[in-house]
C-alpha cells in the first residue's frame, strides 16, 4: 500500500523526539531535515542555520563534533549501503554549560521504504558523560568505586572474575533483576536466565580477557513485560577493573535505561498508523478515497456521522457506499480532481445524504486535495469538509430578516410625515430599551464572575488541603479550575467588546499621546517582554484625540498577540511605523469609516509565526482562532475589539502576513475626522 503521507508531513512529526538530526539519504548531500531541541542544547546546532542545507554545508566549521569529519561521512555511506545502524566512537567536547567536558557518541539508524530503499538516517547523540567518569573513577580506586556504585544514578554491578561472581550490586540493578541483596556472592548463572547468560556471559568474558570495555545499545529488560516491544531497554557498559598491577580482576557493568530513545524509534516505524490514529480523533469531517473508483480507504468518525454511515463502508467505492450522490456534482468533481491533480474547494456547498433512513440536505465546506506517489500520478483522493449548515441558515434567517426590514422600511418612508412623532416615541422606547440592556449584561457578566470565583477559591482549597486523598482527581480539579478560568476571561472579554460597541462608554474629548501610551502599555506588558526578550523599536507617534482606553486595549492587544504568537527559538522584534497617508492612497480594500482627506497609518510589525492570507477574512471576527487552546491560550475577541476600536476612531485596519514571517496590521487613523474637530499634532 503506498502512503498516505509525504515528507512535509513526517518531518514535523520527526520533531516532536530527540533525534539530533534527520538526514535525507541524497548522496552526496545528505540535506539536513530536521534539528531537535536535544541537539540544540546539549551541541550547540543552530536549526535557523542548518535545516535545508546539505551535510557538508552545515558542518564545513565543526573542529570536535565527528559529523563534520570524512569518517563520519563514510560510517553514513556504510549506515545506507548495509542498512544497518553503525555506533561512532566515543568523542569528547566542551560542557556547554563551560563545566569541564561531556562525552558523546553518535547512532546511525537507516530508515527503509516498501522497497527496502534507505530513505532517511536518523542520527541520534548519546550522553555517555556518566559512564565515562564512573569508569575513570574506578580506575582510581576499588573503595571510591564501590562508593560510586552504592550512589550511583544508573544500574551499576561488579563481577568478579574469572568465574563472574556478582561481588557487588546497587539498589537499581537489584531493581531490575527483581532480587534482594541476598543474591550478592552468587555467580551470575544462578541470578538471570539462560537465554539471558548466553548473551551476556560472552561479552564479560571477552572484556575481561582483552581487557577493553564494550559498549552495547539497546538491550532489553531482563525482566521481561507482558509486552516486550514497550520495553524497558538499556545501554550496556562493560568495563574492565584493574589492580595495582595492572591485571584485570573485575568486570564493571553500567546499564542506562533508554527506553524512551527505542520508543520513539518505534512510534517512527509505526508513523503512518499515529497519523491516522489523528485523522480518526481530528473534529474536523476527513476521508481518503483511493484509486479512480474513489475507494474508501480511510474516514474518521466526523464523517462518518455526516455520512450517517458505521465503519462498515470503509473499503468500498463511494458511489456504492453512498448511492444518494448518484445526480449530484460530487462524484464527478472527484473525478475531476483525479484526472487533473488540481485541487478543489467549495464554500457551503448542499448535500443531499441520507441519515437515519431520510434524505437530509446540509451545507459543507469542503476540500478535495490530490495525493500523488513518488511518481507524481495521483493515486488517492483526500477530503477535509466542515458542516456550515447551522451558520448558513443563520445567515438565510438574516438575510430574510432585512428583506423584511427593507420592505417595512419602504412603506414607512411614504409615511414618516404622518409618524413623526410615533417614531420618536419609539426610538425613546428604544434607547431605555439598550440602557437596560446594556446594564443588564453588565450585571450579568458580574453575577456569572461570581460562581467562577467560588469555583476557582473551593478548588485551591481541595488542592492545597486534600491534594493526596484526591489521587487522580487532582488532574480532573486542574481541568475545572482551567475550564473556570478560560470562561472568566471570556466573560472580561465579552464585557470589553460589549462596552467599545456602546456609544455611551466613548469619551472623543480625550487628547492622547500615542508615543507615551506606548511607553505605558510596554510597562504593563513588562513580565512577558523579560521572559521572552522581546524588542520593541517604535517611531514618532502623534496625539490624537479620542477614546484613552479604547486606544489601550487596540495597542495591547496588538503587542501582546506580537509577544504571543512568537517563533520558538526567535527573539520577538516589534516595530511601530507611522506616516502620513491620503484618503487617495489607501489599500484598494481600506474602507474608513471617516471620509476624512488624510490618514495616519502607524503600522504594528512582528516578526512571529505569521498565518496564511487566505483566513483574512476571519482574524477580525469574534471566536475566530486559527490556532488550538492547547497551542496558544485565547478567546479569539482580541483583534474584534482592535477592529471596533479603529472603527469607532473612523479609521480602519489591515493584516498582511506569511507564515513563518511575521504579520503586519496596519491601522488608519483619520488626521481630522469630523467628529473630532480639534488638529492632530506630532510630538
Amino acid at each position: 500500500m503506498k502512503s498516505l503521507f509525504s515528507e512535509q508531513t513526517l518531518i514535523p512529526f520527526l520533531e516532536q523526539f530527540d533525534f539530533s538530526l534527520v538526514l535525507r539519504a541524497d548522496s552526496p548531500q545528505y540535506t539536513i531535515l530536521v534539528v531537535s531541541d536535544q541537539a540544540e542544547q546539549l551541541l550547540g546546532y543552530q536549526r535557523a542555520q542548518l535545516v535545508g542545507k546539505s551535510l557538508t554545508d552545515g558542518f564545513s566549521n565543526a573542529p570536535i563534533d565527528p559529523i563534520g569529519n570524512a569518517s563520519f561521512q563514510q560510517t553514513l555511506v556504510a549506515v545506507i549501503h548495509d542498512r544497518q545502524p553503525r555506533t561512532l566512537p566515543t568523542y569528547e567536547q566542551p560542557s556547554s554549560a563551560g563545566t569541564g567536558s561531556v562525552y558523546l557518541k553518535k547512532v546511525l539508524k537507516p530508515i527503509v521504504d516498501t522497497h527496502q530503499q534507505v530513505t532517511y538516517v536518523l542520527v541520534t547523540t548519546v550522553d555517555i558523560t556518566q559512564q565515562v567518569l564512573a569508569q575513570q573513577a574506578a580506575e582510581q580506586s576499588e573503595q571510591r568505586l564501590r562508593a560510586v556504585i552504592r550512589q550511583a544514578p544508573v544500574a551499576i554491578a561488579l563481577y568478579r572474575m574469572p568465574d563472574m561472581v556478582l561481588e557487588l550490586a546497587n539498589e537499581r540493578m537489584l531493581a531490575l533483576w527483581n532480587k534482594s541483596a541476598a543474591i550478592i556472592g552468587s555467580p551470575l548463572a544462578d541470578i538471570v536466565t539462560s537465554d539471558e547468560l548466553q548473551d551476556i556471559q560472552p561479552i564479560v568474558k571477552a572484556v575481561f580477557t582483552s581487557g577493553i570495555p564494550y559498549y552495547g545499545t539497546h538491550f532489553p529488560s531482563t525482566v521481561q513485560p507482558d509486552d516486550p516491544g514497550a520495553g524497558p531497554f538499556y545501554d550496556l557498559v562493560y568495563s574492565p577493573v584493574r589492580d595495582c598491577h595492572n591485571t584485570t580482576t573485575s568486570v564493571l557493568s553500567i546499564i542506562t535505561d533508554i527506553t524512551q530513545q527505542v520508543l520513539a524509534s518505534q512510534a517512527l516505524k509505526a508513523s503512518e498508523q499515529r497519523l491516522q490514529g489523528l485523522i480518526d480523533e481530528s473534529p474536523m469531517a476527513i476521508a481518503v478515497y483511493k484509486g479512480r473508483d474513489m475507494t474508501i480507504e480511510l474516514a474518521n468518525e466526523a464523517m462518518l456521522f455526516i455520512w450517517g454511515k458505521s465503519a462498515s463502508v470503509i473499503g468500498q467505492p463511494l458511489a456504492t457506499a453512498l448511492p444518494e450522490l448518484q445526480g449530484q456534482p460530487f462524484l464527478k468533481q472527484l473525478d475531476d480532481v483525479y484526472t487533473t491533480g488540481i485541487a478543489y474547494h467549495a464554500r457551503e456547498a448542499p448535500a443531499t445524504l441520507q441519515v437515519d433512513g431520510k434524505l437530509v440536505t446540509s451545507h459543507f465546506n469542503f476540500t478535495y486535495k490530490p495525493l500523488v506517489d513518488a511518481t507524481g500520478e495521483v493515486y488517492a483522493i483526500l477530503n477535509v469538509a466542515i458542516d456550515v449548515e447551522e451558520s448558513v441558515m443563520n445567515r438565510w434567517h438574516l438575510q430574510e430578516s432585512e428583506d423584511r426590514y427593507r420592505q417595512l422600511a419602504a412603506q414607512l418612508e411614504e409615511r414618516v410625515q404622518q409618524r413623526t412623532q410615533e417614531l420618536d416615541a419609539m426610538n425613546e422606547v428604544l434607547r431605555r430599551s439598550n440602557e437596560n440592556l446594556e446594564q443588564f449584561a453588565y450585571i450579568a457578566s458580574h453575577d456569572l464572575q461570581e460562581p467562577l470565583r467560588k469555583i476557582q477559591q473551593f478548588g485551591d482549597l481541595l488542592l492545597n488541603q486534600y491534594q493526596e486523598q484526591l489521587g487522580t482527581g487532582v488532574d480532573y480539579l486542574q481541568r475545572m479550575q482551567l475550564a473556570a478560568w478560560r470562561m472568566s476571561t471570556l466573560i472580561r472579554e465579552l464585557l470589553s467588546f460589549s462596552r467599545i460597541s456602546t456609544s455611551n462608554h466613548q469619551h472623543w474629548d480625550q487628547q492622547v499621546a500615542l508615543g507615551a501610551l506606548i511607553a505605558s502599555i510596554e510597562d504593563d506588558l513588562s513580565v512577558a517582554i523579560q521572559e521572552s526578550g522581546t524588542i520593541i523599536e517604535s517611531d514618532t507617534l502623534p496625539t490624537v484625540q479620542g477614546d484613552e482606553l479604547q486606544l489601550r486595549q487596540l495597542f495591547q492587544n496588538l503587542l501582546s498577540n506580537a509577544i504571543k504568537f512568537r517563533r520558538p527559538g526567535v527573539v520577538p522584534h516589534i516595530r511601530l511605523v507611522c506616516a502620513v497617508v491620503s484618503a487617495e492612497q489607501l489599500p484598494g480594500n481600506t474602507v474608513p469609516v471617516s471620509r476624512e482627506g488624510q490618514f495616519y497609518c502607524i503600522d504594528v510589525r512582528d516578526n512571529g509565526i505569521g498565518f496564511d492570507e487566505k483566513y483574512l477574512d476571519r482574524i477580525f471576527q469574534a471566536f475566530q482562532r486559527l490556532h488550538t487552546k492547547q497551542q496558544y491560550q485565547g478567546t479569539g475577541i482580541g483583534l474584534a475589539i482592535c477592529e471596533k476600536v479603529v472603527a469607532n476612531h473612523g479609521g480602519a485596519i489591515r493584516a498582511s502576513s506569511q507564515p513563518g514571517q511575521g504579520a503586519t496590521f496596519s491601522i488608519y487613523l483619520p488626521v481630522n475626522d469630523p467628529r473630532q474637530p480639534d488638529t492632530v499634532r506630532l510630538h
